[in-house]
């Protein structure tokens, strides 16, 4: 979803982007970084999508993790969210007012 509260694109690529340019906006709402994501949970409801999507995570992720050390993930296919348009969903585990 983007910041107003609609759907972004019909394509797994612009729900993808949209859902990590959320992530980063919700990280920086935290006063966090990347460094600080200990888990991701993604949900595709198709594998065609996968490449797609990993295209997608892969290029953020070489942004916001240079050093190639990666949250801990899980990837589910699934058979639907809560409408049929959209493809994909994303939680994440954040550690915030530590140090």
């Amino acid at each position: 979803m983007r910041p107003d509260g609609k759907l972004v694109g019909p394509g797994i690529h612009e729900q993808a982007r949209q859902i990590f340019d959320n992530l980063h906006a919700l990280l920086a709402d935290l006063k966090a970084v990347p460094s600080d994501l200990l888990y991701i949970n993604t949900y595709l409801t198709s594998a065609q999508h996968l490449e797609a999507f990993q295209a997608e995570r892969n290029a953020y992720f070489a942004q916001w993790f240079p050093d190639g050390r990666y949250p801990g993930s899980t990837l589910l296919i699934v058979a639907g969210l809560v409408a049929p348009e959209y493809l994909m969903e994303v939680d994440a585990v954040v550690a915030v007012g530590h140090g």
